[in-house]
């Protein structure tokens, strides 16, 4: 089907304007999803900020990734809205935002999803300039292209969109703008709790759960969590803090009452907002965890970090910079974001882990 509809989206769209505005005065960027794929888009986001200095730049985003890119000072707004809107594909609230979209009359589109689906979306949004993926060959409706095969690092790819452009890149570095308050928050969450910095160890058991994808299969099995949280509280001066959304409270309330140094763990889920947590993050002398996006928010903050991983590609969506642990099987997460087999996360030995961590906080 899928073939199909790019066969007959060439031939309807091959008569479309290749044009791009040299100096657009509204630029609309769109992505979906998690909260990793909104934090990868921050360096083209910056790039596309000092290449266009003068135009109003909005973020088209659901509200499940919103936090993560307010007060970036290279967005003007966030439109944001709810995520159930497309994923459950209502029509008339789509309708909605498309008009809502084009009484804003953008010039100029970085449509960085990459299903045909949403490359139409941005036609129907009546913005004649857009940038997009072509994903074996559906970005028919892009004015323009960037081909995408998933064979490197997601934040490169949103990178190659801005090279398209010939757009100068001054970082490929993911950011998150903390601030003062939440800074002052974290701060007091620490001399609340009496702790050191170079004695927190961070891990994030939870996460791999948004309104597009339910992906607990990347999860590490929460029983190894437990197992190795109580080998590394051995050693009565570390602490363990542990990261997770709201969506993770059940799953680290299980696993904090299965831990036997309870007076060692400092659980922190579903209590602090996402920047919050990021500013909390930095605290951690070493950060664990699997593919999700309290990884994606460690890296983006520099704290060392080990990442697990299983499911899904390391070269595609490990930050930079860190130290990957891979399950011995091949990934089953293939280019259409669908996983064709079972969870391989068992296959990741907590004595594998245990070793890293001991050699990560020597080094």
């Amino acid at each position: 089907m899928r073939r199909l509809i790019c066969f007959f989206g060439s031939i309807l769209f091959s008569f479309k304007s290749r044009k791009i505005p040299k100096e657009p005065e509204k630029i609309l960027i769109m992505r979906s999803g998690g909260i990793g794929d909104v934090l990868m888009s921050t360096p083209l986001v910056k790039a596309i900020r000092k290449h266009y200095p003068k135009a109003e730049i909005t973020y088209f985003v659901g509200n499940w990734s919103k936090n993560v890119i307010e007060d970036n000072p290279n967005i003007d707004k966030i439109f944001n809205y709810d995520d159930m809107i497309i994923i459950g594909r209502n029509i008339f609230k789509i309708i909605g935002l498309i008009k809502r979209i084009r009484k804003q009359k953008f010039d100029l589109i970085f449509n960085l999803e990459k299903s045909w689906h949403w490359a139409l979306l941005a036609f129907l949004f009546g913005i004649k300039a857009r940038v997009g993926f072509n994903r074996y060959g559906e970005g028919f409706a892009n004015t323009i292209s960037v081909p995408f095969n998933g064979k490197k690092y997601e934040l490169e790819y949103y990178l190659d969109l801005a090279r398209l452009l010939n757009m100068k890149i001054s970082s490929d570095n993911m950011e998150i703008y903390i601030t003062k308050k939440e800074k002052s928050i974290s701060n007091k969450f620490i001399i609340k709790n009496k702790l050191k910095k170079n004695k927190i160890l961070g891990i994030a058991p939870g996460g791999a759960d948004n309104p597009a994808q339910q992906a607990v299969i990347k999860r590490w099995p929460l029983d190894n969590y437990v197992k190795l949280i109580n080998k590394l509280t051995e050693e009565k001066k570390t602490y363990i803090m542990i990261f997770g959304g709201s969506n993770d409270v059940e799953t680290c309330k299980e696993l904090v009452n299965k831990i036997k140094n309870k007076e060692q763990v400092i659980n922190t889920t579903g209590k602090l907002t996402i920047k919050e947590s990021a500013a909390l993050m930095k605290y951690c002398k070493l950060f664990i965890t699997h593919d999700a996006g309290p990884m994606h928010i460690a890296g983006a903050v520099k704290v060392k970090l080990i990442a697990l991983f299983g499911p899904t590609q390391a070269h595609r969506f490990a930050p930079k910079n860190i130290i990957v642990i891979k399950a011995k099987s091949k990934p089953c997460y293939d280019i259409y974001g669908r996983f064709k087999g079972k969870s391989n996360m068992s296959e990741i030995k907590l004595n594998d882990v245990s070793k890293t961590i001991s050699q990560r906080l020597v080094a």
